[in-house]
């Protein structure tokens, strides 16, 4: 091999070696949502809300696999803990997103923090959880949304701009239920919102 094609081949190599490797997705196991599961024996037949009684046979036998971002976790607590949020129906695929499951993983398995049922006049139209990072709060969005708009703007002056700002369209997320984090008491707890709290929906 010349020169320049060895000084090539060791650039190539460099390069390659250099490149990042592409993030892993995670993804919770079945036997995770059994650790769930076994937290909340006051619901006959809890199910992961969205995900049919077959998906969580598919689940079960390895057939499906759920990315860890499908639910709401982080460090919720600033404990340094690892930490969930588990939308949860109780029943068949009829049944609704009725509770919200927050939830520990520590030394010893899993650790209840909070089993929180919805209202029922809130049950019909299904949920998601959203995230404040600010208030370190869990907020149950019905997918009530609020449009904010600004437009862009430029000023001239002798033909050249001397000032401008950027447009933006944001939807909000309106959050009338909000489970939050009480670190003089230690514990989670559930509030309403009237009227409704405008949220980004952060990620932990």
């Amino acid at each position: 091999m010349s020169l320049p094609q060895y000084a090539t081949g060791v650039v190539m190599l460099a390069l390659c070696l250099g490149r990042a490797a592409p993030a892993q997705t995670a993804y919770t196991s079945y036997e995770t949502f059994e650790g769930w599961r076994s937290l909340v024996p006051e619901l006959h037949q809890p199910r992961v809300c969205n995900l049919t009684v077959a998906g969580h046979e598919l689940w079960a036998h390895r057939q499906l696999r759920l990315p860890a971002e499908t639910f709401l976790h982080g460090d919720l607590r600033r404990t340094g803990g690892d930490d969930w949020a588990v939308p949860f129906a109780d029943g068949d695929d009829g049944a609704p997103c009725a509770y919200v499951l927050v939830t520990t993983r520590g030394p010893d398995g899993w650790q209840r923090l909070l089993l929180q049922p919805v209202p029922l006049e809130d049950r019909s139209s299904g949920f998601n959880l959203v995230w404040n990072e600010r208030e370190r709060a869990i907020g149950i969005d019905h997918g009530q949304r609020k449009r904010v708009t600004s437009p862009a703007t430029l000023v001239w002056q002798d033909g050249l701009v001397i000032e401008a700002k950027a447009g933006y369209v944001l939807d909000l997320v309106l959050v009338t239920e909000i489970i939050e984090w009480v670190a003089e008491r230690g514990r989670f707890e559930y509030r309403r919102a009237v009227p409704p709290e405008e949220w980004d929906g952060d990620r932990p």
